[in-house]
């Protein structure tokens, strides 16, 4: 696991924040068009940061089951 994994997911996770922001400026104006694009970006962020969460889950616990068979 890289910091770069820890790196990757805070950016999603400011992405996925900012773009829900400019979603409810978007629902606010009506502009329905840019709220089905603002929901398709959110859902495409949502599914990278899963992957890389996922990831980070898998490396932690691989490096948790060496520490206890070194143990």
């Amino acid at each position: 696991m890289a910091i770069a994994d820890w790196t990757e997911l805070e950016a999603l996770s400011r992405k996925i924040a900012d773009t829900e922001e400019r979603l409810v400026a978007a629902r606010s104006t009506q502009n329905h068009g840019l709220v089905q694009l603002l929901e398709k970006e959110i859902a495409a962020a949502e599914v990278l940061r899963d992957r890389v969460m996922s990831h980070i889950a898998a490396a932690l616990t691989s490096s948790s089951e060496t520490v206890v068979n070194a143990g």
